[in-house]
């Protein structure tokens, strides 16, 4: 049984686990931490975000797809990463070979955030 003593409720040790996440070497440490968060019902929609981005990273899209879904059904006021997650679940659903999906996420994308960058490098499908 994972035991994790830190402290993860406070913003620098959530910003460190993000910053764990970025390097590729420690995903399975982070994706450890960031279970341990959804336990403990810290920033969930968050969470789950990071945790479809590792599997994205791994080239799990399926699994990154699920856990996208789970991050859009908790989601908060919290939309910093919203245009990242519409575009990677996009990318996601076009190597599981969905196209219709994944063109329907490239256009919300491009509709609800504009001036991003995600939207900017999506391609012009319909």
């Amino acid at each position: 049984q994972l035991i994790i003593t830190d402290d993860f409720s406070t913003k620098d040790n959530s910003i460190k686990i993000i910053k764990e996440f970025e390097k590729k070497e420690s995903l399975d440490s982070a994706k450890e931490k960031f279970e341990f968060l959804i336990t403990r019902r810290y920033k969930p929609a968050r969470a789950n975000f990071y945790l479809g981005e590792i599997e994205y990273k791994q080239q799990n899209y399926s699994g990154a797809i699920v856990l996208y879904q789970k991050s859009v059904a908790l989601y908060s006021k919290d939309t910093d990463y919203m245009a990242k997650l519409l575009y990677h679940t996009a990318i996601s659903f076009d190597k599981v070979g969905d196209t219709a999906r994944a063109n329907g996420f490239y256009q919300a994308l491009k509709a609800q955030y504009p001036q991003s960058a995600e939207a900017k490098a999506a391609p012009n499908r319909k």
